[in-house]
């Protein structure tokens, strides 16, 4: 975007905002506002807003599975489950964001997330 037009980025995990603020200022961008909300809030909030929206949802992590031995024993049926119905919620704030001409793409692995 050439620092042109404005960015949110928003980070609901507390220990990856300062990872993300340092990477934005790394790459030298300077039209970013950087917050720090459940992403839930902002249908309601800024609605029809956003030119595009990029959803970075909390995954179930069934990818690393078979590299990380630890993330199977943090996998079971009922997180995924959960992690699911989180994206769906985030997905349906994020429509009514998105300005009313606007397509939504939405891609996984697993057909409940």
């Amino acid at each position: 975007m050439g620092n042109a037009g404005g960015i949110l980025a928003n980070e609901f995990s507390a220990s990856r905002v300062k990872v993300l603020h340092a990477n934005i200022s790394r790459c030298g961008i300077s039209n970013v506002a950087l917050t720090h909300f459940d992403g839930r809030v902002f249908g309601a909030a800024l609605p029809e807003t956003f030119d595009a929206i990029l959803l970075d949802a909390p995954c179930s992590g069934e990818g690393v599975v078979r590299k990380d031995a630890d993330a199977l024993k943090n996998w079971s049926p009922e997180s995924n489950l959960d992690i699911a119905a989180t994206q769906r919620e985030l997905i349906d704030q994020r429509l009514p964001c998105s300005a009313p001409w606007r397509d939504a793409g939405v891609f996984h692995l697993h057909p409940e997330s």
